[in-house]
């Protein structure tokens, strides 16, 4: 049996067009899927229609996939994830929803249901356990590498076929498979003359002005109120064990779902992740 091509949809937020892929019944349980950083919404095509009972709102962040990149002039700042994240679920009516974010998504998932407990239901976090922080006497060099290297409008690298932009993605986050590198490159790339290029927008490169210090996302974990499931996938992002340990302690409610495999495992092997995420998430 085919799987269901996705409803694409587009969201007004601020005045910023925000793309998304909506999977499973309108009545289903609501999800809003969150991606990792320079990926889009097609991180979630392989494991969402296998979330049987949930309708999964999958969102292109501002500046990724198809997207709406922000103005000249208009920083990238983490925070937004989690205003976004509720301008959408209140574009669809959700005054209370579950959250499932994959790296950079799953930072932006902590943030969110630590600032409004009371509106998320559910929280499943892949390979990520809120942002990355920087120690508070390193954030005026932060900013200062920030206004240093800000508007650089890099050449954006033009490649030949879609084969090669695949390949490049494989070098970049191994052990990604070429099947999930083909999946991100059909969104997240786009054509121009002489082939094709990544359509994110390259201000996202650029370091951030402002990051959290360990006690304040440490502060956003404590107020998580939903029962919330961690996918640990043994060869995903590094994260120092005992730093790890910390922010675990600071859940209230929280699992540990360990499972083979790598950064992108939920889009590499759906089957390993699937059962567990869709019962988080229903409930069930």
């Amino acid at each position: 049996m085919t799987a269901a091509v996705p409803e694409q949809k587009t969201f007004d937020v601020a005045g910023l067009a925000i793309a998304a892929q909506c999977f499973g019944p309108v009545e289903g349980t609501p999800v809003l899927a969150l991606h990792g950083w320079l990926d889009s919404s097609a991180s979630f095509e392989r494991l969402a229609p296998l979330l049987h009972g949930c309708r999964v709102v999958a969102i292109d962040l501002p500046g990724h996939g198809l997207s709406q990149h922000r103005q000249p002039g208009q920083a990238y700042y983490f925070a937004d994830g989690a205003t976004v994240a509720f301008d959408i679920a209140d574009s669809l009516g959700w005054s209370s929803f579950g959250l499932l974010g994959h790296s950079m998504g799953a930072g932006m998932a902590v943030l969110a249901a630590g600032a409004c407990p009371d509106r998320i239901a559910r929280v499943v976090l892949l390979d990520g356990l809120g942002p990355m922080t920087s120690k508070d006497d390193d954030a005026p060099r932060n900013l200062e590498r920030h206004v240093r290297m800000r508007n650089r409008n890099a050449e954006r690298r033009v490649y030949r076929t879609l084969a090669e932009a695949e390949a490049r993605l494989m070098q970049a986050m191994p052990p990604l498979s070429r099947q999930s590198a083909r999946h991100l490159a059909a969104r997240g790339t786009q054509a121009v003359p002489g082939g094709f290029c990544w359509r994110a927008d390259p201000r996202l490169r650029e370091p951030s002005p402002l990051r959290f210090n360990e006690s304040q996302v440490r502060a956003f974990l404590r107020r998580i109120s939903a029962p919330t499931l961690l996918v640990r996938p043994r060869g995903g992002f590094p994260f120092e064990p005992a730093a790890m340990a910390e922010r675990l302690a600071c859940v209230p409610q929280i699992e540990v779902l360990e499972v083979e495999g790598g950064h992108h495992v939920h889009l590499d092997s759906p089957q390993l992740v699937a059962r567990e995420v869709r019962q988080w998430l229903t409930g069930s």
